[in-house]
């Protein structure tokens, strides 16, 4: 006879499968009182927005977790079209990490177009892909990226382009 084994639970005390434990626990920043210009932004509106491009879930979602434990806004689009409607709603980014390969518009589609849109142009793209750089990064450089990362990516990696992205 067999026994059915009780669900693991997921609690914030000692629990082996807590959010904290598996590192998935995004606690708000907090401001501190004693120098208000050296403080963490609170309000999505006093922190950087990272637009996340990524037909992948799983990416999307990894990406967001580490861009928000630095301290920034996330916004995510599951392709380039979806990227673009939400530009062109106002929304404000200060930087976009864009994948290549999706579907309805790819990375170079909407990196084309967002070049080529005055109200877009300036906002800095880092791609970031699982294709090789020697056939994709000088194309994607020379059509107007501010950098090219590939999968697997280190996540330091990543937040230090996007650190100079933003104050670029």
């Amino acid at each position: 006879r067999r026994h059915a084994r009780p669900p693991p639970r997921a609690t914030t005390t000692g629990d082996r499968l807590s959010t904290e434990r598996l590192g998935l626990f995004v606690p708000e920043p907090t401001r501190k009182p004693a120098d208000p210009a050296a403080t963490t932004p609170t309000s999505t509106a006093e922190r950087p927005t990272i637009l996340v491009v990524d037909d992948s879930l799983t990416e999307r979602q990894t990406l967001s977790l580490i861009l928000r434990r630095a301290g920034y806004a996330v916004r995510q689009a599951k392709d380039g079209l979806e990227a673009m409607e939400f530009l062109q709603q106002g929304q404000p980014v200060s930087a976009i990490l864009c994948d290549i390969e999706m579907p309805r518009l790819n990375g170079l589609e909407f990196l084309s177009w967002l070049k080529q849109a005055p109200r877009f142009r300036d906002r800095p793209v880092v791609m970031l892909t699982s294709r090789r750089r020697d056939k994709f990064q000088p194309l994607t450089l020379e059509m107007g990226a501010h950098a090219y990362l590939t999968k697997p990516y280190l996540e330091q990696e990543i937040l230090a382009t996007l650190r100079e992205a933003v104050n670029s």
